[in-house]
């Protein structure tokens, strides 16, 4: 049965970026309501502080997810373990914006330490987002060492999907399979001509094993089929990259997409494309294009 607490953070959510205000206030009500279960509370007070840091209260907000924490913490309840979760993960994510990396990258550890060896799914997902988004911090420094530890992290995060045909761990494996693709990019400093015959064929390997993922899931919610897109477009790229243009364009073409995507997927997934290339061109045109790319 749906709680009075639950109903009013649906509503709150929905009013979330139309009118924050008035979405704080119902998730006041949502924390006063006396149907209120320990989990309405603790998804509740999240969601409160996540609606106050998009207002720019960052100052109002961390306090609440520290409270979301401290409180929960050793909890074993599914519904709390994942609040405390999303909790840590936007203290990261703050710590990441204020230039304490190292900061971020510890919680990023003790989401991982929380949720290693649990079965559930929540738990799972809860593990293989910090592993990507700890490689994505980790990458960013750039020395050998970074990329050899992020490099790890994404394929620790692409083996969890051998044992669950959980849609949101399917798409997790498959970003990271494409970062790990710009992660080997990177390990040869962005020179093509550095590429060994069995380097590049893991790079392939790479972008095949994203493409193949994301082609067997029946996932089509917008995030899948973008991260789709960037797959093919990702893959057409490198082979131009290394000379092989033709087959580049080929991957490009709508039919060739039709062929693993089906026919309605496909036409999603080369708009996200055309969309994203004209993005790229408007940046590289203002001067503002980015030597990252962020997934």
């Amino acid at each position: 049965m749906t709680t009075r607490s639950e109903e009013l953070r649906r509503r709150a959510r929905e009013l979330g970026a139309e009118d924050p205000e008035a979405a704080l206030g119902l998730y006041d009500q949502a924390l006063s309501a006396e149907d209120a279960t320990p989990g309405d509370l603790a998804t509740a007070l999240k969601d409160k502080a996540v609606t106050l840091a998009l207002l720019g209260r960052t100052d109002e907000a961390l306090p609440l997810f520290g409270q979301v924490i401290e409180r929960h913490k050793h909890s074993n309840d599914i519904q709390l373990r994942a609040a405390v979760d999303r909790a840590l993960y936007n203290q990261a994510v703050f710590l990441n914006n204020a230039g304490s990396q190292d900061e971020a990258i510890r919680l990023y550890d003790e989401i991982a330490n929380r949720n290693t060896g649990r079965a559930d799914v929540e738990s799972r997902r809860s593990l293989a987002d910090s592993f990507l988004r700890k490689a994505s911090l980790v990458q960013s420094k750039g020395t050998d060492e970074a990329l050899a530890e992020a490099i790890t992290c994404y394929r620790l995060v692409s083996r969890m999907r051998d044992r669950s045909d959980d849609p949101v761990l399917t798409e997790l494996a498959a970003k990271s399979l494409l970062c790990e693709a710009f992660a080997l990019l990177a390990t040869h400093r962005g020179f093509v001509q550095t590429f060994s015959w069995w380097s590049r064929r893991s790079l392939f390997k790479r972008l095949d094993g994203a493409i193949d993922l994301l082609a067997e899931s029946p996932q089509d919610s917008d995030s899948s089929l973008l991260l789709a897109a960037r797959a093919v477009a990702m893959k057409a790229h490198f082979l131009g990259l290394f000379g092989f243009s033709k087959e580049g364009d080929k991957t490009r073409k709508a039919e060739t997409v039709a062929r693993r995507f089906g026919p309605v997927r496909a036409r999603r997934i080369v708009a996200f494309m055309e969309a994203e290339e004209n993005l790229l061109s408007l940046a590289a045109f203002s001067g503002a294009q980015s030597m990252g790319v962020v997934l």
